[in-house]
């Protein structure tokens, strides 16, 4: 069972079009700015669903005083004995409790570009056979006075057409061909049914490359209509995921799990797209070299900023469409 963070208030009000999951785990120095990117929207049309992932801060009084606050439309749940899932577990969760006719997932670091939702929805209107819609990420180091003179803001390009409709499994095949290129979660918006066809999230998975298989999942089954706006900002600071899979975390191990279960996963769906096939094949063996050229890589990334790195993907990229 999980358990409404309520403090008594009631959950019968009208559906709201957007429903927005932020599972969080001890942010307490960033989950209020989180919410209030929600608060902050010009479409006013929502719901805000928060996970409690067993923190031990004060980040759990903070989601209760947005609930006492605003009970009819935001709502806390927490895990039985405040354990911790995991963020597959809690976005999974999440799904199930929403009752919006869009989800969105919003991590509790991050914060979205006020005109979100209201550009998402028009995506929608404009184009009615899109089961998701999806825009364009920002590195956002700003947040701070402290970062370093190398690193600065910037958007990331997907690699591919913007303004555009996509059919399943193109967007697949483009992320396993560019080292893993996708929107970020806060980027991505799904119709409810659509998201209710399957768990979005392996509960297992927690960590490494849990948003791959989110991506997978939507990229293989969905049509995507792809906005060039950006929609959120992914914060970097020293104790985000990303830092720590710089900092320890065996990524490339993460990697061989996610393609142990990407071919399990086709096998299974019975899909055998040449293309799909082909593509999970040079993952595995970029991966490979990753591996075993793992000291390089490693300066690679050290001597690089996260801009640079992404412009020499895309040239990469962009040298593989031309063959």
């Amino acid at each position: 069972m999980n358990r409404q963070m309520d403090d008594g208030s009631t959950n019968n009000q009208k559906q709201a079009v957007v429903s927005v999951i932020i599972p969080f785990f001890n942010r307490q120095n960033f989950l209020a700015e989180a919410i209030e990117s929600v608060m902050a929207q010009t479409f006013d049309d929502w719901e805000l669903i928060l996970i409690d992932d067993g923190s031990s801060d004060k980040s759990s009084d903070i989601a209760r005083s947005y609930v006492a606050k605003y009970p009819d439309r935001i709502f806390a749940y927490e895990h039985e004995n405040g354990v911790n899932k995991g963020a597959s577990f809690s976005r999974n969760l999440g799904v199930k409790l929403a009752r919006g006719k869009f989800i969105t997932f919003l991590d509790s670091d991050d914060v979205f570009f006020p005109r979100a939702f209201e550009v998402e929805m028009a995506a929608f209107r404009e184009h009615p056979e899109a089961d998701v819609v999806c825009g364009r990420l920002q590195y956002w180091f700003s947040w701070t006075t402290e970062k370093t003179g190398r690193d600065h803001d910037f958007l990331v390009n997907l690699g591919v057409q913007a303004e555009h409709i996509y059919e399943p499994p193109s967007l697949m095949v483009h992320n396993l061909r560019s080292g893993g290129r996708k929107p970020g979660m806060g980027c991505v918006i799904l119709r409810s049914e659509f998201s209710r066809q399957f768990d979005l999230f392996e509960d297992d998975f927690t960590f490494v490359c849990e948003d791959q298989i989110f991506w997978t999942k939507v990229s293989l089954h969905a049509t995507i209509y792809l906005l060039r706006e950006p929609l959120s900002k992914y914060r970097q600071h020293p104790n985000s995921s990303i830092a720590a899979l710089m900092n320890g975390v065996d990524v490339n191990a993460g990697q061989e799990r996610f393609s142990a279960w990407l071919s399990k996963y086709l096998a299974e769906n019975k899909i055998a797209e040449r293309d799909v096939l082909r593509a999970l094949r040079l993952w595995r063996r970029e991966n490979g070299w990753r591996v075993k050229f793992r000291p390089l890589f490693t300066l690679y990334h050290r001597l690089l900023p996260w801009h640079l790195r992404y412009r020499i993907r895309d040239l990469i990229v962009s040298w593989r469409t031309m063959k």
